[in-house]
């Protein structure tokens, strides 16, 4: 098998029909989008469910999404040829994503490489067989970046935040890595929230409504945090790693029947961890809280989708209330503030 993402698309490596003999698959579905994921190693279905296991779904009809990811030997790259004709989009410390009309090209340097078809929601990508062995590599760096762009054909729009909901009111926690949404998130749903998601949720519309659609990936932590909560002490015994230097847990099976698939959020709070004093929670300016979903949402920013993007986060901010939360030592009188803020006359 080649080593270039782009022989590997003129050498048609890719079947055709629906049926591309010879490789697994696995189906997900995201509202009514379905998403076929084939793969030639079983690693890569094992990783990319451990991410959309809330989706999986049996095998129906057509796919609207299908993504292939392809296990070669050696290193992957992006020619010069594509470098040349495709312009850099976004760069972070694991990848690089750059665009060429509706074409996206990712590349993993050296491990991987993948290549999406914005109108016709189809994408491939290869990666070493030494990657394969990482599920943050596969799922994260190779899969996740090209399957959001090819989701929001079907009006789901990423955001980097948490989301949690009491009594069928939701709440949105948009936020930075470390500013504190999953240990006010844990907290949350410890005094009888429901949960969407920690790190990832998507915006969509329905009836009108502005809906969070749950994405509960496991539940990252840092090592420093698990000494908060007492049933999380089983942690204490795993390993980071490298690739995986959180320790990661799946919340129903610490917390039971707490998932919710979607809600319609009735406040934004934009967390800020202090660790020191009480919590204080105030009033947002709309321009203020929409400013920093951007910087939150807006990371892998795509100019096919850009402006979509925007209008339903300037809408969601524009029909709801947004507060600041500055969460210091006492998480458990943080959690019940935001519930009574939840739970007022009007937040």
């Amino acid at each position: 098998m080649s080593t270039t993402i782009e022989a590997a698309i003129s050498d048609r490596l890719i079947s055709a029909s629906e049926n591309a003999p010879g490789y697994l698959s696995a189906d997900y579905v995201v509202g009514p989008t379905r998403t076929r994921v084939f793969a030639n190693d079983k690693r890569v279905l094992r990783w990319v469910n451990e991410m959309l296991w809330s989706f999986r779904a049996d095998r129906g009809g057509q796919a609207d999404i299908s993504f292939y990811i392809l296990k070669t030997g050696g290193e992957i790259s992006l020619t010069d040829s594509v470098v040349n004709r495709s312009r850099l989009l976004y760069r972070c410390s694991m990848f690089a994503c750059r665009e060429e009309g509706s074409w996206r090209w990712l590349e993993v340097p050296g491990k991987a490489a993948a290549w999406c078809d914005l109108e016709k929601n189809t994408g491939i990508a290869l990666i070493n067989s030494g990657s394969l062995n990482s599920a943050w590599v596969v799922g994260h760096y190779i899969f996740y970046p090209l399957w959001a762009q090819m989701l929001k054909s079907s009006g789901f729009y990423h955001i980097h935040g948490a989301s949690v909901a009491l009594n069928g009111m939701g709440l949105l926690l948009p936020g930075r890595a470390g500013c504190g949404k999953t240990t006010l998130t844990i907290n949350l749903v410890r005094n009888g929230f429901k949960f969407l998601g920690d790190d990832t949720v998507l915006l969509s519309r329905k009836n009108g409504a502005i809906i969070v659609n749950g994405f509960p990936e496991e539940v990252k932590m840092r090592v420093g945090s698990i000494g908060i909560f007492p049933e999380l002490d089983f942690l204490k015994n795993a390993n980071p790693t490298h690739n995986r230097p959180k320790l990661h847990f799946n919340m129903r099976d610490v917390y039971g029947d707490c998932l919710l698939d979607t809600t319609v959020p009735q406040a934004i709070i934009l967390p800020k961890y202090t660790g020191e004093g009480r919590t204080v929670i105030r009033k947002m300016p709309r321009a203020e809280a929409l400013a920093s979903m951007l910087r939150y949402s807006l990371f892998m920013a795509d100019p096919y989708s850009n402006q979509d993007h925007f209008r339903i986060l300037g809408e969601l901010v524009n029909r709801t209330p947004c507060y600041q939360a500055d969460i210091g030592d006492d998480i458990d009188a943080g959690a019940l503030s935001i519930k009574s803020l939840l739970e007022g006359p009007a937040a």
